[in-house]
């Protein structure tokens, strides 16, 4: 993790929030994930991380194991356990498993969106959080959102005829008759606009169509 920020990059094990949390002083703003270890030995510096890092970052980076290799630093794909990313994990982290009770398993577990939630009497805002103009759907964030249809234009991904009408269409669209190339992009298109959807709503993060 040489080349690895502590700040802002998403590098701890927390699923809900990959990213260091403490505060750090101006003179560490730049410091390195590599900083955290022991000099001549491949293991963290517990008492560093504790010192540097409050309670909740220490312990999420006292849990990470450290190869006992020289390897360059990569990319791990955290929903696969040998890190390398796969269509059938990005499914299953976008909509969990659908055994059983096919396509409509998991539109039983609908996104926690604005729409979900007024569904469920929660008292939340009706605009999207992308473009900040249009109510907030899940179509809406994964396809009808300019922001959303920037990203789709950018990857050259297009849907055929009204697939978009609901997204259990859409995505069932998307398995049935994307090759494995247009699929995988397609995925990664709509986990990334929910992870940008997300930061928007609870950690205030700007958005931007780049």
């Amino acid at each position: 993790m040489g080349g690895v920020y502590v700040l802002g990059g998403d590098w701890l094990p927390d699923a809900g929030n990959r990213k260091v949390l403490t505060e750090l002083p101006p003179q560490l703003a730049e410091a390195r994930v590599c900083g955290l270890m022991q000099t001549r030995r491949r293991e963290w510096d517990g008492a560093v991380v504790r010192d540097v890092l409050s309670e909740r970052d220490a312990r999420l980076v006292l849990t990470i194991p450290l190869s006992t290799q020289e390897r360059r630093d990569s990319l791990y794909w955290m929903a696969e356990k040998r890190g390398r990313f796969t269509v059938r994990s990005c499914y299953r982290e976008l909509v969990g498993e659908y055994e059983g009770d096919g396509w409509m398993g998991w539109t039983k577990r609908l996104l926690a969106n604005a729409e979900a939630l007024r569904n469920r009497w929660v008292e939340c805002s009706r605009i999207c959080p992308l473009c900040d103009e249009e109510e907030e759907t899940s179509v809406h964030v994964f396809f009808t959102c300019r922001v959303a249809q920037r990203c789709w234009a950018k990857v050259r991904v297009e849907f055929a005829g009204d697939v978009r009408q609901s997204i259990q269409t859409a995505f069932q669209y998307m398995f049935s008759v994307m090759d494995a190339d247009r699929l995988g992009f397609a995925l990664i298109v709509c986990w990334s606009l929910w992870q940008c959807r997300n930061g928007a709503v609870w950690r205030g993060e700007a958005v931007t169509e780049d």
